[in-house]
């Protein structure tokens, strides 16, 4: 999963998952942000119970460093994904 956001233009340009919440403060289902798009809360714990749901090995995280350390955290979403279930996303 990606922990980082791009904007698709020329030239390419790539941004921390970390920058984004300092820069931007998305919401959790907010996925683009003046034209840089990335992975939100949601789409991340969506992600995690598709894996989870499907019985596939794990999830691979690019790249960890990223993160934020609050609750904005994708990582938290992650576990909470795994600790609380799915169901309760709806």
């Amino acid at each position: 999963m990606p922990f980082y956001g791009r904007k698709i233009t020329s030239p390419f340009t790539a941004y921390s998952y970390q920058e984004l919440v300092a820069q931007y403060h998305p919401s959790p289902d907010l996925e683009q942000v003046d034209d840089i798009f990335f992975n939100g809360i949601t789409t991340i714990k969506y992600k995690t119970c598709f894996v989870s749901e499907n019985d596939f090995g794990g999830i691979m995280i690019w790249e960890l460093g990223q993160d934020t350390w609050d609750e904005t955290s994708l990582l938290r979403a992650i576990y909470q994904a795994v600790v609380n279930g799915c169901k309760s996303l709806g």
